[in-house]
């Protein structure tokens, strides 16, 4: 279920990049099917990196945490927050707007514990999550 979310707000941020009166951010069919590429890749290797059901498509990825399970559920997690980050950073415009913010805070309170396994996890403190 979690990639077919972050499938919607992938469509959903190209639609409004393209509908709110401004340039859009990934403009054109090139740029716009290259953010959609990103965002699922960083889901599918997520779920690769953690469950180990396949090989990761890109070089150069953080290393699973140790005691992270390797389930279906976690997988799933992993794959929520692979996807909002990748298009936080494809669609910084976006991130300001309420909407995406309510979208973004529901998946990642499901992303959550998978997510505060990582060092670098920043996001938790800035939205407030538990």
């Amino acid at each position: 279920m979690s990639i077919l979310s972050i499938n919607k707000l992938a469509l959903d941020l190209v639609a409004r990049d393209f509908s709110d009166g401004h340039t859009p951010t990934n403009g054109g069919p090139t740029k716009t099917s290259r953010a959609l590429a990103i965002i699922h890749l960083a889901a599918r290797d997520a779920y690769a990196m953690v469950t180990s059901a396949f090989a990761p498509r890109l070089a150069g990825l953080p290393i699973t945490p140790t005691g992270l399970g390797n389930d279906d559920a976690t997988g799933s997690a992993a794959v929520l927050g692979a996807g909002i980050r990748a298009a936080a950073l494809l669609y910084p415009a976006a991130i300001s707007r309420p909407t995406f913010q309510l979208i973004r805070r529901a998946m990642l309170r499901l992303a959550l514990p998978v997510l505060r396994h990582w060092p670098d996890w920043s996001e938790r403190r800035r939205l407030r999550l538990p």
